[in-house]
Parts: C-alpha cells; structure tokens; sequence
C-alpha cells in the first residue's frame, strides 16, 4: 500500500507512534473503531455488510509515510478525522506543525482500488474547479 513512498529519513523514524487523537467527524472513537464502518445501519444482512467494510491497515506505518511525505520535516502526526462513505474512509491527518493531509482507503466493496481512485483524480482533474 505504501510501497511509492520513499523511506522516511531516520530522524523520523518513531515519531508517528506519538499518542494521536483519533476522532469520527469530530467525535472521539476507540482505536479499533477506526476500522470499522461507522456511518450507518442496514436495513438486510447488516453484519455481513459491515463486514464488507472493515478496512484493517497498519495505521502506524500510515503515520510514518505521512510524517516522511514533506521530505526533511519530521513533524509527526497528531490528529486523524476519520471520515467515509459508502466505499472508502477519507482521513484528514494533522501533523504538529499545523499542516494537513488526506488519505483515502478504499473499502473492498468499491472495486479495485486503482480504478477508484483513478476515477476520483479524474474527477477532480477534470470536474469543475473549486473556488
């Protein structure tokens, strides 16, 4: 999943795994509820559909390729709002210096992954620009 990421530089290594608050649109939630779906119910085969949806990842290592994205900066991960859909989670990740990323895990029910978010770069490469 990671495997485009340079490696973080040394310094950086240990950081992300700082106590981080991980939030649900601004509610605080348990750390294995961050893999689970959280925006609803279903009206047929509820668990089944859930389990569809849960997305375990190695939250840790997330952190890190986040912390190593802007190169030299070590700022390590603060915060993550955990934000999803129907078909992925979109997490917004604050770093202690104040500066953002998102990153999005698509769920297994969306279709493969590479056609998912080539579609969503699509859309915001070609769609109407934000103002």
């Amino acid at each position: 999943m990671f495997s485009g990421l340079k490696n973080p530089p040394k310094s950086c290594i240990g950081q992300s795994r700082a106590l981080v608050s991980i939030t649900c649109r601004g509610v605080p939630i348990a750390r294995e509820d961050f893999f689970n779906y959280t925006n609803g119910h279903f009206l047929v085969n509820e668990e089944y559909q859930l389990s569809r949806r849960h997305v375990r990842f190695d939250l840790d290592k997330l952190c890190t390729a986040v912390t190593a994205a802007t190169g030299g900066d070590c700022s390590p991960v603060i915060a993550i709002d955990k934000m999803e859909g129907g078909f992925s989670k979109a997490l917004l990740m604050q770093k202690a210096d104040g500066t953002q990323f998102i990153a999005k895990i698509p769920c297994r029910v969306a279709g493969p992954p590479s056609l998912t978010t080539a579609g969503e770069v699509g859309v915001l490469e070609y769609g109407m620009p934000l103002s």
